[in-house]
């Protein structure tokens, strides 16, 4: 929530980042945090700041996201992208999900945040790279 209201100070008539590149940051500082968590999640106060850092990145992630879907995708498009989308990630949550109960023996929780914290970096990177190309 905090940070979807305060992504309109950032794309007003003035803005002072373009939307890749405050995307670009708002994935690395996603991606950091996570990392922080899977490194070492044992005391509440620093788990509390960065629970806080994390949502207010996802929170201007998903605005940003949204921003550059109506500018580069057309309206006819946008429904079955989005609806494209979707369904991989629940295809991939179903997967794990049908796997049964074994994961949770063999998958420590670390490794998953770890995972999503190099996903989480892999598209800050991919962000980078399309904004350099363009």
């Amino acid at each position: 929530m905090l940070g979807s209201a305060g992504f309109p100070w950032f794309y007003g008539a003035i803005a002072p980042f373009r939307n890749e590149d405050s995307l670009t940051i708002a994935y690395v500082g996603a991606g950091l945090a996570l990392s922080i968590v899977a490194y070492d999640y044992q005391e509440i106060a620093p788990l509390v700041i960065v629970f806080c850092i994390f949502h207010a990145c996802v929170g201007f992630i998903l605005p940003s996201l949204a921003r550059l879907r109506t500018m580069y995708l057309p309206n006819e498009l946008r429904g079955g992208m989005m609806s494209f989308s979707m369904s991989l990630a629940n295809a991939a949550t179903f997967v794990f999900l049908i796997q049964g109960s074994a994961h949770h023996r063999h998958v420590a929780n670390s490794t998953i945040l770890s995972l999503a914290s190099y996903g989480l970096l892999g598209a800050g990177g991919c962000v980078h790279m399309l904004r350099r190309w363009r």
